[in-house]
């Protein structure tokens, strides 16, 4: 018998979400706030602001929500760090 082992590439971080997840806490509102604000569903949200998912639009609508520079939240390449 034959075993397989599956191999998890480990994906870089190329955005420092901490800043929105501040942000957001700092204005006192929820995920449902950023929900309506953005049009995204609250799970998506919360995918995004604990770094489950990094997806570039996303990521975008919720910062213009927060004022947010998205330049501000880009990790340089040769500090990102590698996850699981």
């Amino acid at each position: 018998m034959r075993s397989i082992m599956i191999v998890k590439r480990r994906k870089l971080r190329r955005y420092d979400i901490s800043i929105l997840r501040d942000r957001l806490y700092a204005m006192g509102k929820r995920h449902s706030f950023l929900a309506e604000m953005t049009g995204l569903h609250k799970v998506t949200i919360s995918r995004v602001l604990t770094g489950a998912t990094e997806d570039p639009a996303s990521i975008k609508k919720i910062a213009d929500v927060l004022g947010v520079n998205l330049v501000d939240i880009v990790v340089p390449s040769e500090m990102q760090e590698a996850v699981a």
